[in-house]
């Protein structure tokens, strides 16, 4: 059984996913207190924490296998001001930080697809290239909600990453030419020119392309 914790928990997505794909929930970090009560109902043998930026995870160093976070999306998101790292709610390094104490396996990080052109695409690169400093394997992807028959689009940015200590570099890369996506937003995440080992990256094929997404 693997065992799954999660950041900025929200009502427990990420959880409730790791439940049904069999996984064990060993905490979830949640500062909201309304999230903080669903959580405690749906996952009561879950730890708990509530600050991210004021909690130590080392006790939970080389425990877990899989951890995931949406960070906050109000700094990249075309329905606010965009004010990104200026925003106090630009929480990545938090997460980063985050990943350091705990050193899973796997990290899925996920946001909403504004961070992937705000400033020329500076924090999607940084965002790479802290988790490949950390000794991570990171493939981004685009994907909507359209893609689990949803009746929107909703595009999200995931970062999926896996640890090179533990000797899997065979990780699969889909094909750079056929996105789907816009050639804005393509033409960020393709300007990266080192995922890990791989020199020719960009995101998920046989996706949608989503014009107008306020997102």
């Amino acid at each position: 059984m693997l065992k799954h914790a999660s950041l900025f928990s929200g009502i427990g997505g990420f959880d409730l996913a790791a439940e049904w794909a069999g996984w064990e929930n060993i905490f979830h970090c949640e500062w909201n207190p309304f999230g903080q009560k669903v959580l405690a109902h749906h996952f009561p043998n879950s730890k708990s924490y509530n600050d991210i930026t004021k909690t130590d995870f080392k006790v939970h160093s080389g425990q877990i296998d899989v951890l995931t976070g949406g960070f906050p999306c109000q700094p990249y998101s075309q329905a606010g001001k965009r004010l990104g790292k200026a925003d106090e709610r630009h929480l990545f390094p938090e997460m980063l930080r985050a990943i350091q104490e705990i050193k899973p396996k796997w990290v899925i990080g996920e946001n909403v697809r504004g961070l992937v052109n705000w400033n020329g695409g500076l924090v999607f690169d940084e965002v790479c290239a802290d988790l490949e400093s950390k000794g991570y394997e990171v493939q981004p992807f685009l994907i909507p909600a359209a893609s689990v028959n949803a009746p929107h689009q909703r595009q999200r940015i995931w970062f999926i990453a896996y640890s090179n200590s533990n000797g899997n570099r065979n990780i699969k890369r889909p094909n750079s030419k056929e996105n789907g996506i816009s050639e804005v937003d393509r033409q960020t995440i393709c300007s990266r020119q080192s995922f890990g080992t791989n020199t020719n990256n960009a995101t998920n094929s046989n996706l949608f392309r989503c014009e107008g997404e306020r997102e």
